[in-house]
């Protein structure tokens, strides 16, 4: 090997190396940004919320806009925050662990008020009608920002690198970080769903009539008040 090929052979190893550093480099980045434990992140406007641009009623597709980004989804350490959360303010109550109860599923793809980050921000601090009630003002906005985090990692909406690869309240189902992404769709199908369930344990217990659809009062309930009234004794006016 000449004085040539060496210099030749030299800058190639030079090289590779410059780019085995800067792969390295870029690699520590994105797990820092994973593993980022910071307490407190600026997320976007975390004082304002966003009105829903999309909803259940309307068919025609929103017009064209910018979802915001919300920084704690590059966060392993602010998702699995969101998650504790999550149990902590009993959202399991309604929507168990994503499956979903009294409230609608949120690891599917049908989504009543919208997906994106500002949309599930705004649902959970402002509430939504049939059921969803406002937490303004009982959890700080950057909770919140976590907590909506978390949601979207349900359906795998977030980058997998930050997903929580284990949940144990949700040993039956994929982890977050091996979720499909879903595609959203705007869709009441959960809320009439939801309706319809109320209708039929109304009809059972007897407060609405199953042919003609409307309210009434139990006629056990309207037996058991009788007797209250017919039992109670009547008190004499103060002369």
């Amino acid at each position: 090997m000449n004085r040539c090929q060496v210099r030749t052979l030299g800058h190639r190893v030079a090289r590779l190396a410059l780019v085995g550093a800067a792969a390295a480099c870029a690699a520590s980045v994105v797990s820092c940004e994973r593993e980022d434990r910071k307490f407190r992140v600026e997320a976007p406007a975390a004082s304002t919320t966003f009105p829903s641009t999309r909803p259940a009623s309307r068919s025609a597709p929103p017009p064209a806009r910018f979802p915001r980004k919300n920084p704690y989804e590059r966060s392993a350490y602010a998702v699995a925050q969101g998650g504790k959360l999550y149990e902590q303010f009993n959202c399991v109550g309604c929507h168990s662990h994503g499956g979903g109860g009294i409230g609608p599923a949120l690891m599917d793809n049908a989504w009543i008020h919208g997906s994106d980050p500002e949309e599930v921000f705004d649902t959970i601090v402002e509430g939504r009608p049939n059921g969803m009630p406002s937490f303004r003002a009982r959890i700080p906005d950057y909770q919140v920002w976590q907590i909506v985090a978390y949601v979207r990692s349900m359906s795998g909406l977030i980058p997998r690198g930050a997903a929580p690869g284990r949940d144990d309240h949700m040993a039956a189902a994929p982890p977050p970080n091996s979720v499909p992404a879903r595609r959203p769709e705007i869709t009441p199908r959960p809320l009439e769903e939801t309706r319809h369930l109320e209708v039929a344990e109304l009809q059972r217990l007897g407060w609405i009539e199953p042919a003609s659809g409307r309210e009434r009062v139990p006629e056990a309930v309207v037996r058991r008040v009788s007797r209250s009234s017919a039992t109670r004794p009547t008190t004499r006016a103060a002369r």
